[in-house]
């Protein structure tokens, strides 16, 4: 969402100055396939498991629609079953090594059904993007500066999608955490980013990467804030994180 904004908000008053950006998801066919059909089930076995189970065998071919039945369906045992087994899911694959809180966190009622409805809204409806739009797109980040803090075991959005950015973006730079997943409470992930930056706990309670609301709310506090000294603090904390 950070990269739609920044594509989107070009030559008016909040054209950010610099992007910073963690665990680079571009809403591509591919990317939803690996974390709701085949790769994340692979490594994480027994959670896809856990998660498809509350789905009938027959319906698992379309996922994400299947779980948006139950998401939105009349009965709330049935809404709350699908919200818990997807939030579960993203907390289980968020980190590197296995943080119960964080998961227990995830299954809570009042955080899990409108996380996994955000969620499952916006990946039925591909972000109301074309298929790689964002890359297709990125030259008009042209002359725009920013920091890509990647985990290398971040399952959720695996780093193959950072590095296609930084491709196609070479004013970007791309700092590998090697000793994170995905999380922003991840050591690693907390040492390299923002020291300013708010408290780690908020990205983990409510869905570092799913509730785009909080999302758009962080891009919204960066550009009212002097992105310019952020960004160069934050270089020289990955620097010293990353050799």
């Amino acid at each position: 969402m950070s990269v739609v904004c920044g594509q989107t908000c070009l030559g008016n008053a909040a054209t950010p100055s610099e992007l910073v950006l963690r665990g680079v998801f571009l809403a591509r066919q591919k990317e939803l396939d690996w974390l709701y059909s085949y790769g994340a089930s692979e490594i994480m076995a027994e959670a896809w498991d856990d998660f498809v189970s509350v789905i009938p065998e027959n319906e698992r071919g379309e996922l994400i629609d299947a779980f948006y039945r139950k998401l939105t369906a009349d009965d709330e045992a049935t809404r709350l079953e699908a919200a818990r087994a997807w939030s579960v899911w993203e907390g289980q694959v968020a980190t590197l090594l296995p943080k119960p809180e964080l998961v227990e966190d995830y299954a809570d009622a009042a955080k899990a059904l409108p996380m996994a409805r955000i969620s499952a809204r916006f990946f039925r409806e591909k972000f109301w993007l074309e298929e790689n739009q964002l890359l297709r797109d990125v030259g008009k980040l042209k002359g725009i500066p920013g920091i890509i803090v990647q985990g290398r075991h971040d399952i959720c959005t695996p780093p193959t999608s950072a590095w296609e950015l930084k491709k196609a973006w070479p004013q970007v730079e791309l700092w590998i955490v090697h000793d994170a997943g995905h999380s922003a409470s991840e050591t690693g992930i907390i040492d390299a980013s923002l020291p300013s930056a708010r408290p780690p706990t908020l990205y983990a309670s409510f869905g570092d990467w799913m509730l785009l609301a909080l999302i758009l709310a962080s891009w919204s506090w960066a550009m009212a804030t002097n992105a310019t000294a952020r960004y160069r603090r934050m270089r020289r904390t990955v620097m010293q994180r990353c050799g």
